[in-house]
């Protein structure tokens, strides 16, 4: 085996994480219902996670020239996601300048309007349980999702306004450990991950690559998707004139006029098989 000229292989697409992602609190997981977590807000400019395992070398004397290994050990954690809101209500701007809102009073202001005040503590109840952002794996469509615990909102907050543009602000959480994961040494953030067992459908054959039918008969495709054990064999067929013939998602071709027509399966990530299809008058 020689060594690859570039890392990109046929693979590589089914292994991007696409888009932006969403900013969910409070994430949970239970099996008939799957993840769910209740969204921050819209936001602009995507996300960015940051996981910061800072090492120190430990002095031992003679170890001076170079790195030894096994002298590493870790002296900090620190699990950060940041990003910029666009999405705006009471309880948005309380939770990310760390105050709290309440109905304004009838002496403060008029009918409808909140009023989100300041503290100088800080509250057991100002740590946010859990941040998660998940964006999709784009070979799977399956969730990729950054947890971080108990977190704090330690960014600044600010409205940055300008003409033809909405208001964004800073929006940054820090996860920070319990007492309980102190102990265990257990860090207080995780990436759960589609499994690598996930595989890729590599090909998509027909049982038929050329059929000619009379107009007003029908004829249903197999498609086999390669291989075998392929995680997603979802099918879609189309047809290139559907004034000729037409065919549903399961293969059904159905003759409509003379003519000739390519009916085309594709995969769940691209891979193409045709069939030249000539439709004779009935």
């Amino acid at each position: 085996m020689t060594l690859p000229k570039v890392g990109f292989t046929p693979e590589s697409p089914q292994n991007f994480i696409v888009d932006s992602g969403v900013i969910v609190r409070d994430l949970t997981y239970d099996k008939s219902t799957g993840f769910t977590g209740t969204p921050i807000g819209a936001t602009s400019g995507g996300t960015k996670v940051e996981i910061e395992i800072k090492k120190r070398l430990m002095e031992v004397d003679g170890a001076y020239i170079t790195p030894v290994k096994g002298l590493e050990v870790v002296e900090s954690f620190t699990a950060k996601m940041s990003s910029k809101l666009k999405e705006f209500s009471p309880e948005t701007i309380a939770l990310i300048s760390g105050g709290t809102a309440r109905a304004a009073t009838e002496d403060e202001a008029p009918d409808g309007y909140q009023v989100i005040e300041f503290e100088r503590q800080v509250k057991d109840g100002d740590y946010i349980n859990s941040i998660a952002i998940y964006g999709f794996q784009r070979g799977t469509n399956k969730e990729i999702i950054v947890v971080l615990d108990n977190c704090l909102v330690t960014s600044t907050f600010g409205l940055d306004t300008k003409d033809k543009d909405e208001a964004t602000s800073d929006l940054e959480f820090t996860a920070h450990a319990t007492p309980e994961q102190m102990l265990v040494g257990e860090m207080p953030c995780r990436i759960f991950y589609p499994s690598t067992a996930s595989i890729i459908a590599t090909g998509i054959t027909l049982n038929k690559t050329t059929l000619s039918l009379a107009a007003g008969a029908t004829e249903t495709l197999i498609a086999t998707v390669a291989p075998a054990n392929a995680t997603n064999k979802t099918v879609t067929f189309t047809s290139s004139d559907p004034l000729v013939a037409t065919v549903d998602n399961q293969g059904k071709i159905t003759a409509i006029k003379a003519g000739t027509a390519t009916i085309k399966a594709t995969t769940a990530n691209g891979k193409t098989a045709t069939l030249a299809l000539t439709v004779t008058t009935a």
